[in-house]
């Protein structure tokens, strides 16, 4: 792996100004980060394309005590999104149905989703962290007369669009005016709530701030940028989690032995949003779903426990597979490509994502992993910074059944005869298309002083008022 060094530009005795000055952040900026305002560092949610016509449609249907069906992607994001939504949702019906699919069954809305609802009659249906390419599907739910409203933040595919959904958020949209575009399913889930707060008075400034643990939660396990609105998200959301009144986190931050008064951005990003996604990759999703939504001490704990074995079993499994995938790169890849692509029958395929991504970070090269499954290949795609993979499989889109995600991470399908020919046009494409620049690992320095006094206590504080760090903010 070839390193980059990145100097600051300019070097002067006070630190701090220095690392202000490499990151680029701004005055305004900067007074936002040492002195955040909650409330006035935020876009009103009501001027995000379509916003006011879902929470029209979301709150008619609270008067007219309609059915609603809520459909939630498996992962860290779409749970607590799904989660918070539920729990805000509660105050005012109680005909809320959930459906979350399991990783066997795909990603995405599915078929099997729609007879779901139509058997539990459910006029309006909100799909969470899904459907930005559900064309196929959006028609259906329409022609059964049920209203689909789409809340996404995966890249926009023109041909997949969901035209026929009553309505979508997805700040992807080109025609999209809002000023932050990065939020992940939850964080969007909160600006929705906050809306329906601001237009319809639904719910207090206060009971939607004690909804901000499950936000932050789903904005840190997504990796979306940590700067602009995410960051006032998970700044704000640490704090209420510390002090949750939610029930099941109470319970599995109890069971993880992570200290409550010290939780930050590492507890939620390595203990806490790994043990809800591990129900997903090891068994059923729905307990992570229940926990995030339970009100007796009891059962939160007996599914915290689960949580917790679930965890156990998939660093084994994440371990044994990453060991064989590596085997097959020393031995299979040339030295020359600038993706990595490896599949295997043995591997459970809610981890692909987890391996790819330690490949990534041994090798610096986009990786997809597969896992074969009868006629077809399931798997999953990461990458680094400045390769948009899913630009890559839209141009390789004849080998591939389906795909969705953004530009650093996607899932997949193919067919397992048309691999070969998937495998080396993927290689050819990227081999041709990528500049080796964007191979070497950019090492930033914010900041050089050869005066240790110059490194202080008051520095640190500084820093640390600068947290939570994540993407694009570290």
């Amino acid at each position: 792996m070839k390193y980059e060094w990145v100097s600051p530009s300019k070097i002067s005795k006070n630190i701090f100004d220095q690392i202000i000055e490499s990151r680029n952040i701004s005055k305004i900026e900067l007074e936002k980060y040492l002195k955040p305002d909650f409330f006035k560092d935020q876009s009103d949610p009501r001027l995000i394309t379509n916003m006011k016509k879902a929470i029209k449609r979301i709150k008619n249907a609270f008067d007219n005590h309609e059915n609603i069906g809520i459909f939630c992607d498996y992962d860290a994001d779409g749970i607590p999104a799904g989660a918070m939504l539920v729990r805000a949702a509660s105050k005012f019906s109680n005909t809320i149905k959930t459906f979350i699919p399991t990783r066997e069954e795909g990603y995405g809305i599915s078929q099997k989703s729609l007879d779901y609802f139509l058997e539990n009659k459910c006029s309006l249906v909100i799909a969470v962290d899904v459907g930005i390419t559900a064309k196929d599907i959006a028609l259906k739910y329409k022609n059964e007369n049920i209203h689909l409203i789409i809340i996404d933040h995966h890249l926009i595919i023109d041909d997949s669009y969901p035209e026929s959904a009553y309505c979508v958020v997805d700040l992807k949209q080109e025609s999209e005016k809002y000023p932050y575009k990065e939020f992940s399913a939850g964080g969007l889930v909160w600006k929705l709530l906050y809306a329906m707060h601001l237009e319809f008075n639904l719910f207090s400034e206060l009971e939607i701030k004690w909804l901000l643990d499950l936000a932050a939660i789903s904005t840190i396990s997504d990796m979306v940028p940590m700067t602009g609105e995410n960051w006032l998200i998970s700044k704000f959301g640490l704090v209420v989690l510390s002090k949750t009144k939610n029930i099941g986190l109470r319970q599995l931050i109890e069971t993880s032995m992570i200290d409550k008064d010290k939780i930050d951005e590492y507890s939620v990003g390595f203990q806490i949003g790994p043990r809800l996604n591990d129900s997903g990759r090891m068994a059923d999703p729905i307990d992570s779903f229940n926990l995030l939504i339970e009100n007796d001490k009891t059962h939160a704990k007996n599914l915290s426990r689960k949580l917790e074995n679930n965890n156990k079993l998939r660093q084994s499994e994440m371990q044994l597979a990453f060991l064989e995938a590596q085997k097959k790169i020393d031995s299979e890849i040339k030295i020359k490509d600038k993706i990595i692509i490896v599949k295997s029958s043995k591997w459970q395929e809610g981890i692909l994502g987890l391996v790819a991504s330690k490949i990534v970070e041994k090798y610096f090269l986009p990786a997809i992993v597969l896992k074969e499954k009868k006629e077809i290949l399931v798997g999953s795609a990461r990458s680094i910074e400045g390769i948009d993979i899913i630009n890559i499989l839209e141009e390789n889109k004849q080998y591939i059944i389906s795909f969705g995600g953004h530009k650093m991470a996607a899932g997949l399908r193919v067919k397992v005869d048309e691999f070969d020919k998937f495998k080396q046009e993927i290689i050819n494409l990227t081999n041709k298309k990528v500049p080796d620049i964007l191979l070497r690992k950019k090492l930033k320095v914010d900041a050089i002083s050869n005066n240790l006094e110059n490194i202080d206590l008051k520095l640190y504080g500084k820093i640390e008022k600068m947290r939570p760090f994540g993407e694009s903010h570290k």
